[in-house]
């Protein structure tokens, strides 16, 4: 049986490397490696981290390939994707280690127009949607501030609803209500918010004309 292991980065825990193995391959330090892996190796230490342990080689290689993948080959010291197929399994150890590996990255207009056409027509199993309903639950956003508010209203400025999806909207509110505690909470954070500010006469409009809407 074998497992698939990260190295990570001792000085701040980013993973640079990702391998399969059995034994105590995972803490063969002295192997040899690839330059780019020693160098990083001697400079920075190596902490290891079992990612899947006790599967099968095959499933092992399949594992290593898909991580690599997620992680980015160009993140990595690998000079090789590894492994066979793509099989995706995201651990919970895998999941911190990509998220740390791609802490303070921007992706480029490129990139962002690449995983907007991959994801277009794509939609959300129920399943999918429970577990991240799940996930959530209990969970509380942190307060927005109000360049983030002011930045949200400008990204949003001179856009408009289609009329499939004005529909859409219309049948999810039909029939909803919200509950005492919910309502005391919004009036809440509205006069919280809206506290030394004045609205424009367009907004009193607007405000306006959505209460009328809702009586």
């Amino acid at each position: 049986m074998a497992y698939v292991y990260a190295h990570q980065r001792k000085d701040n825990g980013k993973c640079f490397y990702i391998g399969k193995g059995n034994g105590n391959r995972a803490y063969e330090f002295n192997r040899p490696y690839n330059p780019h892996y020693m160098r990083t190796a001697e400079k920075y230490g190596v902490d290891v981290v079992i990612l899947v342990n006790n599967i099968p080689d095959k499933k092992a290689g399949e594992l290593e390939r898909s991580f690599i993948q997620q992680i980015g080959l160009e993140n990595l010291t690998n000079i090789q994707e590894g492994g066979e197929g793509g099989f995706s399994h995201i651990t919970p150890e895998l999941r911190k280690i990509i998220a740390g590996n791609r802490k303070g990255k921007k992706h480029s207009e490129e990139h962002k127009a690449k995983l907007s056409a991959a994801h277009k027509g794509k939609k959300m199993s129920d399943e999918a949607r429970r577990n991240m309903s799940i996930a959530k639950t209990g969970k509380k956003r942190p307060p927005v501030s109000d360049e983030t508010r002011a930045k949200m209203s400008a990204a949003q400025k001179g856009k408009k609803h289609t009329e499939e999806t004005k529909a859409k909207l219309s049948k999810i509110k039909s029939g909803f209500k919200h509950t005492d505690e919910t309502k005391a909470k919004i009036s809440a954070n509205n006069a919280k918010y809206w506290q030394g500010k004045k609205r424009s006469d367009e907004t009193k409009m607007k405000i306006s004309k959505a209460n009328k809407r809702n009586n």
